[in-house]
This record gives C-alpha cells, structure tokens and sequence, in this order.
C-alpha cells in the first residue's frame, strides 16, 4: 500500500488558472490537451482532486512532471 504524501495548500493553483500562471509555457487549448490526455502523459500525478469536479494542480508535482519530460527527450534525442 502506497503512502499519500502531505500537500501544502499553498502549492495548489486550479487547473483553470494555470495557463494564465504560466503562459510562457503554453496556452489554454494546449493546458487543456495534456489535462485531457493525463493519464497517458503522466501528467495526473501532478493533479490533486477535491469533489467530484474540483481540480487543482501541484505546483511541486508539476515541476517533477516537467524534469520527467525533459529527461525523456534528452533520452530519445
């Protein structure tokens, strides 16, 4: 059995707002294609959910995803 980590409150920006938190990165459509497809890209392990419907992004968990994606290019290059 797996053990949760605790999750700072702060660290926690709705998925809404995170093309706006960071859009050197990418758009909305482009935010709302890798939320679409996190199961497959790794990206819902970034993804807290609260209710049925509320989503939040770790901003901590977001950053690991990142390295991730930039180890897996530096892999395939």
């Amino acid at each position: 059995m797996q053990t949760q980590q605790a999750i700072d409150p702060a660290d926690l920006i709705p998925v809404d707002l995170v093309a706006d938190e960071y859009p050197h990165l990418f758009n909305h459509k482009q935010f709302s294609w890798l939320m679409r497809r996190r199961e497959r890209n790794g990206l819902n392990h970034a993804i807290v959910k609260m209710g049925e419907r509320r989503l939040f992004l770790s901003r901590h968990r977001f950053c690991e995803w990142l390295a991730n994606q930039a180890e897996d290019d530096d892999k395939t290059a």
